[in-house]
């Protein structure tokens, strides 16, 4: 066992741990395929299984690939894994990274990071010229912890759409998009039975006026008015994104709604088994970066009850203030509910 601290370990995998590490590793290499549009969807599991098995055919035990379980606490529980090979590129031998991952319950406690800095001494020790690993363009989290850890860029690959190439009448498929931990898909009617488990859950409503979805076909129905991404008569934008561990399930959504005032509301819902982990304030902070950069507006809103302190709490981290009482925006809210402001970009670059 090598250890970098009493904080991180890396010990060599089992052969029980590398069973269940490809059989959730395939399905997660195989959605980042066909994000980045190399693979058709319908082909991604069968390509990425083959794949695995040819760079892994004897498992933890194949030459020159080399497999570790992170550990961490002090009863060493598995917290991530690291795979590399040792490769020779140019006439240089190096250790080439195929997978560097840690469980979403302990992410951002630098799991990853001590990872890479044990690595770099392995490296070393083996006489390597270095360490290279490839990043799928969509995955901005890990592309800046590289950033940081003093990776540089050495290829990009890049595409872009030309006129025509959607059918007549088809939509146009908006891109899924990373942050740390979590993937965010542009809402589909195809998320309604995935985001119907979700949403029975009656622990969401505490704070809401509206109940769980009646059935799976009135959650896609509902679904398949708001992938469309506008009001029937264009005034409105509608903006929804479903929130994914990345690799793993559905656990929310984000949405911002933009009227023809150019006020943007938004708002968040996050499984009650998934809350208090950071991930709203995640999402929330990546979609008011989003709204910044994609859809400026003057001003962004939010409603909520006044029993609800976590939301309010979040929002006040993520820079929004009580609206004063009488603000144009406040009419219409109920005595239990209380409206939020926050500067937009417009506004900013006004000032």
């Amino acid at each position: 066992m090598v250890k970098h601290s009493t904080v991180t370990s890396l010990v060599p995998m089992t052969d029980a741990e590398f069973v269940a590490y490809v059989e959730a590793a395939i399905p997660a290499y195989a959605h980042d395929k066909v994000l980045s549009g190399q693979w058709a969807e319908a082909e991604s599991l069968v390509l990425a299984r083959q794949e695995y098995v040819q760079m892994l055919p004897l498992g933890v035990g194949t030459p020159d690939q080399y497999l570790y379980t992170m550990r961490a606490g002090p009863a060493q529980e598995p917290v991530g894994v690291l795979w590399y090979a040792i490769q020779e590129q140019a006439g240089k031998r190096q250790a080439y990274v195929y997978d560097v991952l840690v469980h979403p319950e302990h992410q951002r406690q630098g799991h990853a990071t001590r990872a890479f800095e044990w690595l770099e001494r392995e490296a070393s020790a083996r006489g390597l010229a270095g360490i290279a690993l490839h990043v799928f363009g969509h995955n901005t989290g890990a592309r800046d912890l590289y950033t940081r850890l003093g990776f540089a860029v050495t290829n990009v690959n890049m595409f872009k759409p030309v006129a025509g190439a959607v059918a007549a009448g088809e939509l146009q498929e908006a891109p899924a998009l990373c942050t740390e931990r979590l993937l965010l898909e542009p809402l589909r009617r195809g998320h309604a039975e995935e985001m119907f488990a979700v949403l029975a859950d009656p622990a969401i409503y505490d704070f809401l006026d509206d109940g769980p979805p009646a059935s799976v076909e009135a959650l896609r129905d509902r679904y398949t008015k708001l992938e469309t991404r506008c009001s029937a008569d264009g005034s409105q934008a509608w903006l929804n994104w479903v929130l994914r561990l990345r690799g793993g399930e559905a656990i929310g959504y984000v949405q911002a709604t933009i009227d023809p005032g150019r006020r943007c509301y938004v708002a968040y819902l996050l499984s009650p088994r998934y809350q208090g982990q950071g991930y709203a304030t995640e999402a929330m902070a990546w979609l008011l970066s989003h709204l910044a950069e994609e859809h400026p507006t003057p001003v962004i809103l939010a409603v909520v009850e006044v029993a609800n302190a976590k939301s309010a709490a979040l929002l006040r981290r993520l820079g929004f203030e009580e609206a004063a009482a009488g603000q144009p925006d406040s009419r219409g809210l109920t005595p239990s509910e209380r409206l939020y402001v926050r500067p937009g970009a417009a506004a900013e670059e006004r000032s």
